[in-house]
């Protein structure tokens, strides 16, 4: 599982494994979201306005888990 750096003023890293997202927040938050789609994923690492994105199209669309 590849963790990818992104621009963002909330998010410090994702990651994707087996259509689970993992967003890893500045202030060391853990979420997971189930069912992402790994096209989606991709999406989301090329997106120009990460913090956009994330909120309208992953917030939105997918439930959050807290892991750590």
């Amino acid at each position: 599982m590849e963790e990818y750096k992104i621009k963002s003023s909330i998010i410090d890293s994702v990651s994707y494994y087996g259509r689970i997202m993992f967003v890893k927040l500045k202030n060391e938050k853990l979420l997971s979201y189930n069912s992402v789609p790994q096209n989606l994923f991709e999406e989301f690492i090329k997106a120009e306005a990460h913090d956009d994105f994330y909120t309208k199209r992953i917030i939105s669309a997918f439930p959050s888990r807290r892991m750590a």
